[in-house]
């Protein structure tokens, strides 16, 4: 039954004109090459053609049902846009091995002792100091980060929602203490926003992606993008070398 479901949507989409690789491979796979190749008024040379090209199907049929010079340019452009595709996600795979390797690197050096007895450092003044508070919790927040990137599955997740918490106590913490933040939103394919604070002292900007619920309860942030990308942990460490060594923590 469920089988006869999907035979009448193949034969309603041939009927409708389909216009995409995946479209024609679904069609094929249900209905047999025959009943496409009719509906399309093409040779089975061409939808064996077609439906075996090695790419994704979101490519459109446009070109592809024409003379076979216009298929085969067609072709070539698929191949080099899937070629630049995969070069892309190898290159941003790389970036991003190399980016947790730094990363890891700043957990153990950060200003000469590491995240953690920082951390513990901060931890003295930040009840009585918002820099302090401020500092302490961007810097877990990139540890956070950190973590989340050589993470995977359940635990990335977890990692991430901490993340999130976090976040969003700091922007409540700068809103009352004043510190320039706010929000603008993305396209990112996995967030809503860029959430921008202004660290005190030297009013570097750090910046992170987060997805909100409800982007309406944050304010807009009033400034640009500084075009600095990962450079997050670096400014922190900036800053909590002139904070910590005024207090002669270093």
């Amino acid at each position: 039954m469920m089988y006869d479901n999907v035979e009448s949507d193949c034969e309603e989409q041939l009927r409708n004109g389909i216009d995409c690789i995946a479209q024609l491979r679904h069609c094929v796979n249900v209905l047999g090459e025959s009943a496409v190749k009719n509906s399309l008024k093409v040779s089975s040379k061409r939808i064996q053609e077609i439906y075996e090209l090695p790419c994704s199907g979101r490519y459109s049929l446009d070109g592809l049902l024409e003379n076979y010079i216009t298929f085969e340019k067609t072709v070539e452009d698929i191949l080099d846009n899937e070629f630049e595709r995969d070069r892309a996600i190898e290159f941003a795979k790389v970036k991003n091995e190399n980016l947790i390797n730094s990363l890891k690197e700043y957990r153990k050096t950060l200003c000469g002792l590491g995240t953690n007895k920082v951390k513990r450092r901060l931890n003295k003044y930040k009840e009585s100091d918002y820099v302090a508070l401020f500092l302490r919790v961007a810097l877990e927040v990139e540890d956070k980060n950190i973590l989340a990137k050589d993470a995977y599955g359940d635990y990335r997740d977890r990692i991430y929602k901490v993340k999130h918490d976090l976040i969003c106590d700091l922007y409540k913490n700068s809103i009352t203490n004043k510190i320039n933040c706010g929000i603008e939103a993305t396209t990112n394919y996995s967030t809503n926003c860029v959430i921008y604070f202004e660290i005190p002292i030297t009013n570097e900007q750090i910046s992170w992606h987060i997805d909100l619920e409800n982007p309406k309860e944050f304010q807009s942030y009033n400034g640009v993008w500084d075009q600095q990308e990962n450079t997050t942990i670096e400014k922190l460490e900036r800053v909590i070398s002139i904070y910590l060594g005024a207090k002669n923590e270093l």
